[in-house]
């Protein structure tokens, strides 16, 4: 059992296409296929349902259960390498981050931030919403989530509190609010609000 074997299986899945997988791995088709059958063969269960030709059509369940550790298998081994690295205070690798859009303001100044200190660091970003960045943290498709999480959210998550914001009611000018210079989230719910949708902020 090898790690290319698990970066195949997961290169197929992302794909969902043999031949795609097998150009990101930069392998032949043949070579791709032949490690993911050993893999079945060692494990000793069917990884993928199989059509004809470079078709894909999913996993089994036993296969979405081995996808999930192949996934945990490989972000352990690059959490390995990163932290090997920074021991010798070479950080390099790629930085997989998930951000909410409304943090598109500050975004620069934190990318700039881990340039100027991290040279070698690659860095994807993606706008994400609140649950889609907590499943990408779980199934380590995700490195780091800039969001608004409640503290009962956070789990066994580590947390690093980078900034605060003032946020503004804009409403009519109306008796209920004038001269009030702070209200409550449960007032502010009693007013007709103009939103992002859900997972959008």
């Amino acid at each position: 059992m090898f790690l290319r074997q698990f970066k195949y299986l997961t290169a197929v899945v992302e794909e969902s296409h043999v031949g795609r997988a097998a150009q990101k791995c930069n392998v032949t088709q043949p070579s791709l296929s032949c490690g993911i059958k050993q893999l079945e063969l060692e494990i000793s269960v069917p990884i993928f349902l199989r059509g004809r030709g470079q078709r894909f059509c999913g996993l089994t369940p036993e296969g979405d259960r081995v996808a999930k550790w192949a996934r945990n298998v490989i972000a352990n081994c690059e959490a390995m390498r990163d932290e090997v690295a920074a021991m010798q205070k070479n950080l390099h690798g790629r930085l997989r981050m998930g951000a909410m859009p409304s943090m598109s303001p500050i975004l620069p100044v934190l990318l700039q931030m881990v340039r100027e200190q991290h040279p070698n660091v690659a860095m994807d970003v993606q706008f994400l919403g609140n649950d889609a960045m907590k499943t990408g943290l779980n199934n380590f498709t995700l490195d780091v989530a800039l969001t608004y999480f409640d503290q009962a959210e956070l789990g066994r998550r580590n947390t690093l509190k980078i900034y605060k914001e003032n946020l503004s009611l804009l409403v009519p000018d109306v008796a209920e609010f004038k001269g009030r210079e702070e209200i409550t989230w449960r007032e502010a719910a009693g007013v007709p609000l103009a939103m992002l949708r859900e997972n959008a902020c």
